[in-house]
């Protein structure tokens, strides 16, 4: 006997039992490791393979360089048929050097090391240094952080005895 379709068809007697197997089908998940700034992957791409309603975490990962500023909604969840991608985005990290330097002979007075990432803002400060006197007019510098390092350098004259 057959459907419709020229498929079989069994028949089933009473009192028999007929066992149906589902199989679930293969999901994943996609993680993608993304500069806040550009966008661009910073590491390749990973991915957590499973069957479709399996649970899924995805672990926050430290990069060198960066620091995790973002991530999508979707980093737990339950896996479906069609893929998830999870999107987590990093700042690139940059170190701030503020250098205290008497003018006339270039002697270093003092220097502090400010670590922090791109995208923020951050304050250089001059500083009071026995017998010596700030020449720039600022006494504070706001800076916006961009991807590479940067060095601000405040200027003082010795006072005269």
């Amino acid at each position: 006997m057959t459907d419709i379709n020229g498929n079989p068809v069994s028949t089933v007697n009473s009192g028999e039992v007929i066992k149906v197997y589902y199989v679930r089908k293969d999901a994943r998940v996609t993680i993608h490791y993304r500069d806040n700034t550009t966008k661009l992957n910073i590491i390749d791409d990973e991915t957590i393979e499973g069957k479709v309603f399996d649970p899924y975490s995805v672990k926050l990962k430290d990069i060198e360089g960066y620091t995790l500023v973002d991530k999508t909604d979707n980093i737990t969840g339950t896996m479906e048929e069609n893929e998830i991608e999870v999107t987590l985005y990093y700042a690139k990290n940059v170190k701030v050097t503020v250098k205290y330097v008497e003018e006339t002979t270039g002697n270093l007075l003092g220097q502090e090391i400010i670590k922090t990432k791109q995208g923020d803002q951050v304050e250089a400060k001059a500083k009071d240094f026995d017998e010596y006197v700030l020449i720039d007019r600022n006494s504070i510098i706001t800076i916006n952080v961009r991807d590479e390092d940067i060095e601000v350098t405040f200027l003082y004259e010795k006072l005269k005895d």
